[in-house]
């Protein structure tokens, strides 16, 4: 087996479940890879290398790093420049991932060998969660969780983790829609990845499911996504969600007020909000920030110090750190990345399997902040790898050989 210089990529990546399933020191690989692929992007920008649509993310990120730390000596709630500085990484490390795996890519020879690389991967993958995914259910190897409707147990992967198994697959089902498998075999891998993500019982899973299905049936290789298809999707969404929602959002849940306070600190800091490491990030509840004492939460056993809810939930961590002009700027990134894959330069598989993957990961957003894991970045850096398929599409799984 001859490895290429170039590999290092594709192995980059592979990596992300296998430390995020060790954990202990190796929990911090994504912050390590988003700082690299931070530096290899200011590079890039400064060498005037970076295309449009990435100099718009970029620059947008700017606009909220800036309003962030604005609001830092405004508010004065923080004067721990070290927390400050690892939060404006967190909110720049899955986008740095995404611009850099993309810029990587693009070199036609590194695009095609991470590809081929990563298709084997992406295989074995998905069997291997298909198989387990069925073993579970009778014999306890570890991957299953409670029992949900009637006697289906959840599968949740090694890590024990719904949302973390959902990125998983969707990573490589996008690996393989990007591939040059023929759309009889990616037919057949999509459906033994659907069987885990179903087994998940996981409603944000099930968002990806049905956003992906519905838009391999609406769409054709010509169609592109129109904005319309959202109102249709956004009441999907919130059919599969109507659980989740009415736990969460509609009762007075930990997310429910994380979001609610998240809102209070945004009109209480308007119009730039709180600043970095003082509300709904990791910093903020490792320095346990003022705002939580104000709002009586020491004494809370989900809210309280050690609490680990005070970083679940990502929407509410932007509208209070960023306030609402931040929040809008952010949402204005999403819709960026929404607009790169809805193009003709995908096919019909290539767009629904990316789109789907960016309403998804809004949506999950809404009550979690896992789209900034481990597991997340993975997924952007994957998402990053795809967008760049027009300077080496045509690979053939068959043809390619180095």
């Amino acid at each position: 087996m001859i490895i290429y210089k170039c590999d290092i990529f594709a192995y980059a990546i592979v990596l992300f479940p296998i430390f995020n399933l060790i954990g202990g020191w190796t929990g911090y690989y994504d912050e390590v890879i988003g700082l690299i692929s931070l530096f290899y992007v200011i590079v890039l920008l400064i060498r005037k290398g970076l295309e449009k649509e990435d100099r718009k993310i970029f620059l947008i990120l700017c606009a909220v790093t800036c309003i962030g730390l604005i609001s830092n000596f405004l508010s004065k709630l923080t004067n721990n420049a070290m927390a400050v500085a690892v939060d404006i990484l967190w909110l720049w490390k899955m986008y740095a991932c995404f611009i850099a795996f993309r810029y990587i890519a693009s070199n036609r020879y590194y695009g095609k060998r991470i590809n081929y690389v990563l298709i084997k991967y992406a295989k074995f993958i998905i069997v291997t969660c298909f198989l387990m995914s069925l073993i579970g259910q009778v014999v306890d190897i570890g991957v299953t969780g409670k029992i949900e409707f009637g006697n289906i147990k959840s599968f949740l992967f090694f890590w024990n983790n719904a949302i973390q198994t959902g990125w998983l697959l969707f990573g490589a089902v996008v690996i393989l829609a990007f591939s040059g498998i023929s759309e009889k075999k990616f037919r057949r891998y999509l459906i033994l990845a659907i069987i885990p993500m179903l087994l998940t019982c996981s409603s944000l899973v099930l968002c990806w499911v049905f956003a992906a299905l519905y838009l391999f049936w609406m769409l054709n290789e010509d169609k592109l996504f129109k904005k319309r298809y959202l109102l249709f999707l956004a009441l999907g969404v919130v059919i599969f969600t109507s659980a989740d929602i009415s736990t969460y959002i509609l009762s007075e849940s930990v997310r429910m007020t994380m979001l609610k306070y998240g809102a209070i600190t945004a009109n209480t800091y308007f119009p730039f909000g709180s600043g970095f490491a003082t509300y709904g990030s990791e910093m903020a509840a490792r320095y346990y920030s003022p705002l939580y004492i104000k709002y009586g939460w020491e004494h809370l056993w989900a809210l309280g110090r050690g609490g680990k809810f005070l970083n679940d939930n990502f929407y509410a961590s932007i509208i209070g750190q960023f306030g609402w002009i931040g929040f809008g700027l952010y949402l204005l990134i999403l819709l960026c990345l929404l607009n790169l894959f809805n193009s003709r330069d995908f096919n019909k598989r290539e767009r629904a399997t990316t789109i789907a993957t960016v309403i998804t990961i809004a949506v999950v957003m809404i009550g979690s902040a896992s789209a900034k894991s481990m597991m997340g970045v993975f997924m952007f850096a994957i998402l990053g790898l795809a967008s760049s398929k027009s300077e080496w599409e045509n690979n053939d799984e068959e043809e390619f050989q180095i």
